[in-house]
């Protein structure tokens, strides 16, 4: 009986660390094999902090403009974007999503782009296991529907991990009505392989379509990592 409630903290750390592992996360971990595969898990885990993007993803509909269906509004300002980060983020957190926020903001904004909300989907790789997404709209821009997901970090996807997050994305969500849009990262890092003293580079990167992922192999690599996520975190603690 001693060893339930350990086995039940350790059962909830490791289902928590699958919650909270980011798709930006999942696809770089993906794009790995073998041993470096095993040892960016164990970084993450080791490593995990609060200090994130979150406040720039969850302002992502103000920066984009996003518009409800049938409705339609003038996109506010960058001056309502900033006022609305500083009244909702840490401040240890605000100064870096200042800065990815105003790059995102003037990456997309000229781009004269129609954002329109849309459902949250996920993508199911096991019986109990989903993956999250966190986009919440799409963007037009003529005759082009494209899911655009934005990416605050400072260190950008490399070229294999973001056909691995496309991948994703499109399995979730090009279908149906949207089975033909095209799957776009909207990235404001610096560029793979760059210093950590260069400045961000902003662009949008294209995922091709003839270069996406079969669904069956996506989903073994996804269910092997987070097997590895969830043996690490029920490993017994190290004292």
């Amino acid at each position: 009986m001693a060893d339930g409630p350990g086995r039940k903290r350790k059962g909830n750390k490791a289902q928590s660390l699958l919650l909270r592992f980011p798709v930006t996360d999942l696809a770089r971990a993906v794009s790995l094999t073998g041993f470096n595969r095993q040892s960016f898990l164990k970084q993450f885990i080791d490593t995990f902090t609060t200090l994130s993007y979150v406040p720039t993803r969850q302002a992502a509909a103000m920066i984009y403009g996003v518009q409800k269906p049938l409705f339609e509004t003038p996109a506010e300002p960058w001056a309502a974007v900033e006022k609305h980060l500083k009244a909702t983020t840490d401040p240890n957190l605000l100064d870096m999503n200042l800065e990815a926020s105003r790059h995102l903001f003037d990456l997309v904004r000229p781009e004269g782009y129609e954002a329109t909300e849309c459902e949250t989907q996920v993508l199911r790789v096991a019986l109990k296991q989903i993956v999250y997404i966190g986009l919440d709209f799409y963007v037009t821009r003529g005759q082009r529907l494209i899911f655009q997901f934005p990416q605050p970090r400072l260190d950008s996807p490399t070229d294999s991990a973001l056909l691995i997050l496309g991948s994703i994305i499109h399995h979730a969500y090009v279908q149906g009505d949207y089975a033909e849009a095209d799957v776009e990262l909207a990235d404001v890092g610096r560029v793979p392989g760059a210093r950590r003293t260069d400045p961000r580079s902003p662009r949008i990167r294209l995922v091709p379509r003839e270069d996406i992922l079969s669904l069956t192999a996506l989903t073994a690599h996804i269910e092997d990592v987070y097997g590895i996520l969830h043996e690490l975190g029920t490993r017994p603690d190290r004292s």
